[in-house]
């Protein structure tokens, strides 16, 4: 049904993609879908900030994740799923709609925050913009306290 699913992770806050991952393993693995699994980085914002900012500390930050993310994909996924790994950097919602429209997705599969109103009005909410602008259907999670990566499972089993 979907042929290619993409799947944003938060790598401070990991605990929210495990549902989302669940339901990505199980559609990937039914179809045949193309996982893409992204985590963004947020940019400096503003000339100011980025002037603080030495281009090498930004290398390291992305050298960082990206080894944090293949750390993720290789603890989570499945022996023998395929699964496409990026890093970029930038605004979160803006890098991700990017991102879609890039590998042509057409799902995207995210966990909701469940942050504070007054945390949405001052940082904004990516679930909520990927929604609103994204070209392809956009499933969105709420966490549950209980629940464990499918790839932990599956490795213990």
């Amino acid at each position: 049904m979907f042929s290619k699913i993409l799947l944003p992770v938060d790598m401070d806050e990991l605990s929210f993609s495990y549902q989302a991952l669940d339901l990505a393993l199980k559609g990937s693995r039914e179809a045949g879908t193309e996982l893409h699994l992204v985590t963004v980085i947020p940019d400096n914002g503003t000339p100011v900030v980025a002037a603080c900012f030495q281009q090498a500390a930004v290398r390291k930050a992305t050298r960082e994740a990206q080894c944090q993310l293949d750390d993720y994909a290789q603890q989570y996924l499945p022996a023998g799923c395929q699964a496409t790994l990026t890093v970029l950097s930038g605004h979160p919602a803006g890098q991700l709609l990017g991102h879609a429209r890039i590998i042509d997705a057409d799902l995207i599969i995210m966990a909701a925050h469940n942050r504070s109103r007054v945390d949405e009005a001052l940082l904004g909410s990516t679930t909520s913009k990927l929604v609103d602008k994204a070209r392809c259907s956009v499933v969105v999670l709420r966490k549950e306290a209980s629940a464990t990566p499918m790839g932990q499972a599956v490795s213990a089993g």
